[in-house]
């Protein structure tokens, strides 16, 4: 089996992943898993495609993330790994598809508007 390529989007974050047989070794931006989310919820989330397909020490991962904050990076890594998992396996499909975890979030951060703080937020209004 070779090395299989696989990218995932979210907000404004990119993920660009590598899969290949492996011991289940996972390094993103040349850092190690660990390191790069300290977080174990975060790594939890990340790693269901590989849980759900009890595949978690099959594949080493190497990852490149860019933009965005740690909420899109994760979300775009699971995306990532679950496409690549599809890739090797067609046959996870109905898996992956029923746990949702094929679906492109596309939802954007929403433009501010002239004259409000923020998108939806305006200025404090005072009577006096």
């Amino acid at each position: 089996m070779s090395v299989t390529q696989a990218t995932g989007r979210r907000k404004k974050s990119n993920a660009s992943i590598f899969l290949k047989p492996g011991k289940g070794e996972i390094t993103i931006n040349k850092k190690h898993f660990k390191k790069y989310f300290p977080s174990e919820i975060d790594r939890d989330y990340i790693l269901t495609p590989l849980k759900l397909l009890e595949k978690e020490e099959t594949y080493d991962i190497t990852a490149r993330v860019r933009g965005g904050g740690l909420t899109g990076q994760k979300e775009s890594l699971q995306l990532a790994i679950s496409k690549g998992l599809l890739k090797i396996e067609p046959a996870s499909k109905p898996i992956l598809k029923e746990k949702k975890l094929l679906a492109t979030d596309s939802r954007q951060k929403e433009p501010k508007k002239p004259g409000h703080r923020k998108a939806r937020a305006t200025q404090q209004w005072s009577k006096r």
